[in-house]
């Protein structure tokens, strides 16, 4: 069953309670990133955008760290707001629907870094039963569903 379908120009979901109590779990996530070299998800979140030239990088993100922290924020208020609403049987906007995106995006990116995958494969090789792979495959498919319904329902 697709966890998205867009009726009459909003976006519907049938996510269940237990759905909605993990994704409860990522406007924390997202507020839970430490500092760069001591959390390797600042890091992942905030890599090198000049990597031969590390004073411009830091300059970069001295310049950009409040816009791109304020973005993050408001896509996960916008994704808790948007649970609740969903709780209430209202309908996401399609640009909820983006903010919802790219806050799942930046939590796959935090899980990521912190369980230490560095290249692609990791699917098929789960780290000890560690819950925050099956939480990243759940993120994932979230996104899945989103896409879906943001592209094949138009």
């Amino acid at each position: 069953m697709r966890l998205f379908v867009v009726i009459d120009g909003v976006i519907r979901s049938r996510l269940s309670d237990f759905e909605i109590a993990v994704l409860r779990l990522v406007p924390r996530l997202l507020a839970g990133v430490g500092d760069p070299g001591v959390d390797p998800a600042a890091d992942r979140l905030t890599p090198q955008v000049h990597p031969a030239d590390p004073e411009r990088s830091e300059e970069f993100r001295r310049l950009a760290a409040e816009m791109i922290q304020g973005t993050r924020d408001a896509d996960a208020d916008v994704l808790a707001e948007g649970l609740e609403r969903i709780e209430a049987g209202e309908a996401l906007s399609f640009e909820e629907a983006a903010s919802w995106m790219r806050a799942l995006a930046h939590a796959r990116v935090i899980l990521g870094a912190r369980l230490g995958i560095e290249e692609d494969g990791w699917e098929g090789n789960p780290a000890d039963g560690d819950a925050r792979i099956d939480v990243l495959h759940f993120l994932g498919h979230v996104q899945d569903h989103l896409v879906m319904a943001l592209t094949i329902d138009l």
